[in-house]
């Protein structure tokens, strides 16, 4: 039965797919308890030679597009990196010459975990996978069945996480089968074992608490083509989701389970054609719900289970969704580990001692005899701060520090963030290099509100934490110096070639 509902909902959007040129499809269905293969169609029709219908499209290694998201983003929260409330900055970022996008090219600023993986953005991801380790991803994948992937140390990059790599929508099967059944990995099963032979032991992967909590995220946003169902009707999320499209547009992805089953659908050109309707959202996400409400019903109260004993409420700032810190003035309580929480409170809150007079700042030197109250503000993290500036959005400001005061030292330097160490710049040809600046970019330390830039020792001049110094490139190896207002200094070295 499940089989033959695989293949009708194919048959019943053929010709309207194939007037969008998109001509090859698949469906994998998995029970969920046993990872046995309930259902398997490998393309819309088995005659069409004209588009290889003869190819079991289940087994085609393909990009993923954002498919493998969950996993990073339950790993994160097995290291305990971050809540699903924590928010992340979502802003322009550069990986030695990898400038990830969005799929709507927009930035949000700051944006909690959760909500960048239910809308799937690239950058909150690309930056978790550099703390994590693309190594560190592969390994997790392979120990979940994932054999496409070529075994080439460092052969993978960031983009890993957004599509840059292949895998089969069999083993994306196996990877959301092993988080519907609460972490534990069991191979695909095509197969009936005879009766009574029991299932291999399952292999644990990910904390308990981690695949709930990445299960609940996954559930945040209903179906695309009826969006806001649940404000019409009494129905729960029932199906956990992910959409994932590849780059250029020549996959479409959606993958997800019900109460009892796991489900992969996709469709593509085998030729690798492109076609402007392979989005996954659009394509593909609504015949998975089709199915696995067919199979599962709407009701998903019990697809992840009972919440786990590691998993409780706690009170976190209302604004970072971290843990609350002392200048944390509002909270919330959210579901969240209660056995080891992320390290660190809210960076993003302190306390500033202010002047009643002057309204100035005062340090603990210099507020000897002057009234004097301890208020909170908000400190943004120097690239969301300029990302602000450049977008011509207010920025939170804190008080400046009065005039009679001398700014404490501190050991903490400058980070130099662009250009990076090493980093080697190709000018293009025909273009004057005046077109072609380099930005200088630094992270400041809390206590430092300007930074001083100088380029082979020639001082260029000063910016303050959010803005960035341009510099017009010359031929050669270079050392770019950032010295903040302590006198703290740091270096980078880098190279402008021509091509």
């Amino acid at each position: 039965g499940i089989q033959s509902l695989s293949e009708s909902l194919l048959e019943a959007r053929r010709h309207e797919f194939s007037q969008k040129q998109i001509h090859n499809a698949t469906i994998l269905v998995l029970d969920s308890r046993s990872a046995e293969v309930r259902a398997a169609v490998g393309n819309f029709d088995f005659w069409d030679r004209a588009h290889g219908g003869q190819i079991a499209g289940f087994w085609v290694e393909r990009s993923p597009g954002s498919t493998l998201k969950p996993v990073l983003y339950a790993m994160g929260l097995d290291k305990r990196l971050f809540l699903p409330s924590t928010l992340v900055p979502d802003v322009p970022v550069n990986f030695r010459g990898f400038s990830p996008r969005n799929f709507d090219q927009k930035f949000n600023g700051l944006i909690a975990m959760e909500d960048a993986l239910a809308h799937s953005l690239n950058i909150p991801f690309v930056n978790l996978l550099n703390k994590v380790g693309v190594e560190e991803l592969l390994t997790t994948l392979r120990r979940m069945g994932v054999r496409s992937p070529k075994e080439l140390q460092g052969y993978y990059g960031l983009s890993a996480i957004i599509g840059g790599i292949e895998i089969t929508a069999e083993e994306i099967a196996g990877v959301y089968a092993t988080l519907a059944r609460g972490g534990e990995y069991l191979p695909v099963r095509w197969l009936s074992s005879r009766e009574g032979t029991p299932l291999m032991k399952p292999v644990a992967i990910f904390d308990s608490g981690a695949t709930w909590l990445t299960s609940q995220t996954l559930v945040i946003r209903d179906r695309p083509d009826f969006p806001n169902r649940r404000n019409v009707s009494n129905e729960t999320g029932g199906v956990r989701w992910k959409t994932g499209t590849s780059f250029g547009q020549r996959d479409a992805w959606a993958v997800g389970y019900g109460k009892a089953h796991t489900a992969v659908v996709w469709f593509g050109n085998f030729d690798n054609s492109s076609s402007s309707a392979l989005v996954g959202s659009e394509t593909a996400a609504p015949l998975l719900f089709d199915l696995l409400e067919a199979l599962d019903g709407r009701d998903g109260t019990a697809a992840t289970g009972k919440i786990p004993p590691n998993i409780g409420h706690l009170q976190v700032c209302a604004f970072s969704g971290m843990p609350a810190g002392e200048a944390c003035e509002q909270k919330r309580t959210v579901l969240a580990f209660n056995d080891r929480l992320p390290v660190g409170s809210c960076p993003y809150h302190v306390h500033v001692d202010v002047d009643i007079r002057t309204q100035k700042a005062l340090t603990p030197m210099c507020r000897l005899g002057r009234k004097y109250e301890t208020r909170s503000f908000l400190r943004l993290p120097t690239d969301v701060r300029r990302w602000l500036a450049d977008t011509a959005q207010n920025l939170p400001e804190s008080p400046k520090l009065a005039d009679f005061c001398t700014r404490r030292g501190g050991n903490e330097k400058a980070k130099i963030k662009s250009p990076e160490e090493g980093q080697v710049v190709l000018l293009m040809s025909g273009i004057d290099p005046s077109q072609q600046k380099i930005a200088l970019e630094a992270e400041l330390p809390p206590e430092s509100e300007q930074v001083s830039w100088f380029v082979n020792g020639k001082f260029l001049g000063s910016t303050t934490a959010h803005e960035r110094l341009w510099w017009v490139p010359e031929l050669g190896d270079h050392e770019v110096a950032a010295s903040d207002e302590n006198g703290m200094v740091s270096r980078r070295k880098f190279k402008v070639r021509a091509p």
